[in-house]
C-alpha cells in the first residue's frame, strides 16, 4: 500500500511539472508572438506612427513659424518640447542629425528600440525653420501602453 502511493505522488507530481512546463512554453510563446505581432503593427503598414506624430508636428511647425527659430535654437524648440511632454524628437537635415533629446525616464525598453533611425527614418515630416527645412521625428509615448498591455 506505501508503494502505491509513492507510484500516485511520483505521477502526479511529474503530471503537475509537465503541466507547469506546458504553461510557461505556451505563455511564452503567446507572449513573443504577441510583441513581435505588435512590433509589425507599430513599424509596418498601420500609420499608427504618422497619425500620431502629424498634430504636434503641425503645432511644432506653427510654433517655429511664428517665432522665427532656427535648428540652431536648441533652447527654444527644446522648451516647446519639454512643454509638450515629449519623450523623443530627432530633427535632421539629409539625414545628418542635427539635434535629438530622448527622455529615457518615459521610455521602456521594448519601445527604446524602435527609436533608431532604420525605424523612425520613414516617420520624419519636413519642418520649414528659419533656415532650413529639416526633418523632425516627435514620439510622445503612444506605443508604450501598448507595449505595457503585454
Amino acid at each position: 500500500m506505501r508503494d502505491d502511493l509513492k507510484r500516485v505522488k511520483k505521477k502526479l507530481s511529474l503530471t503537475f511539472a509537465i503541466a507547469i512546463i506546458g504553461t510557461c512554453v505556451v505563455f511564452g510563446l503567446l507572449y513573443y508572438l504577441g510583441i513581435d505581432l505588435l512590433n509589425n503593427y507599430i513599424e509596418g503598414t498601420s500609420h499608427l506612427i504618422y497619425d500620431n506624430e502629424k498634430p504636434y508636428i503641425d503645432e511644432f511647425q506653427q510654433y517655429v513659424s511664428d517665432n522665427n527659430i532656427s535648428t540652431t535654437d536648441v533652447e527654444q524648440y527644446d522648451e516647446w518640447m519639454s512643454d509638450h511632454d515629449i519623450s523623443f524628437y530627432s530633427v535632421q537635415e539629409e539625414g545628418k542629425v542635427i539635434y535629438n533629446k530622448s527622455n529615457v525616464d518615459k521610455l521602456i525598453s521594448p519601445a527604446k528600440n524602435m527609436y533608431d533611425y532604420r525605424f523612425t527614418g520613414s516617420y520624419e515630416l519636413p519642418v520649414q525653420f528659419a533656415d532650413i527645412e529639416a526633418e523632425v521625428f516627435i514620439y510622445t509615448g503612444f506605443t508604450i501602453k501598448l507595449y505595457m498591455s503585454f
